[in-house]
């Protein structure tokens, strides 16, 4: 099965238009980055995901507007498929859940 990722915005992303339904998407980590400003958003993504497995799932909550562009863009373009980007309405806060597919 297959949906359309919401992009609100990240207008930018291009590679996350299809992701599992939510149901069936499961963490296999999760970490929260809220506070943090890029480029350290993404050292902590990128240490993270290094401890994980190919084929494992991250969770990320973050509320640095521009970090809910580069975090997705960055992570397509080093092989890691993004499933899901939201916006979590009336927060400030997006969820980013990507799978590790490359070490």
């Amino acid at each position: 099965m297959t949906g359309a990722v919401s992009t609100q915005g990240t207008a930018s992303l291009k590679k996350c238009e299809v992701f599992m339904p939510e149901s069936e998407i499961k963490s296999d980590k999760k970490i929260d980055i809220k506070g943090l400003v890029c480029p350290y958003t993404f050292v902590k993504v990128k240490l993270a995901m290094e401890e994980m497995e190919p084929g494992q799932v991250i969770e990320i909550l973050l509320d640095y507007p521009e970090a809910a562009k580069n975090i997705p863009k960055s992570l397509s373009e080093q092989g890691q498929t993004v499933m899901k980007v939201q916006e979590l309405e009336g927060t400030g806060n997006w969820i980013i859940i990507a799978r590790k597919e490359t070490d």
